[in-house]
């Protein structure tokens, strides 16, 4: 299973699940137990964003975050056998309407 989508950040400082913002985006995408794990996830931050993306789990806010992609363009890939649970991970943007780019492989 292959996933290359953008995604967009609509109110800043709003922690938005990722689950949720995969299926928003694409009804097509349904992410049943088995479909909730990874190999591979990237999120990147789009190269015209103005503010940072921050990457955290259910708990994410403006002063916890586990990753914070500062500028447009950076980018975090997590990698591990069926062990990116996608379910746990959440975004915020510090702007408006910010976008990233997101790729899941599942071998």
């Amino acid at each position: 299973m292959y996933i290359g989508i953008t995604l967009t950040l609509t109110a800043k400082e709003t922690s938005y699940s990722l689950i949720d913002l995969l299926t928003g985006a694409d009804i097509a995408l349904q992410f049943g137990p088995a479909e909730s794990y990874a190999d591979e996830l990237t999120i990147q931050s789009a190269s015209d964003n103005t503010g940072a993306i921050r990457i955290g789990d259910s708990l994410l806010s403006t002063s916890r975050c586990g990753i914070e992609l500062p500028i447009g363009g950076d980018s975090k890939t997590y990698r591990g056998h069926r062990s990116i649970y996608l379910r746990d991970k959440y975004l915020m943007a510090a702007q408006d309407g910010e976008k990233v780019n997101v790729e899941i492989n599942r071998y």
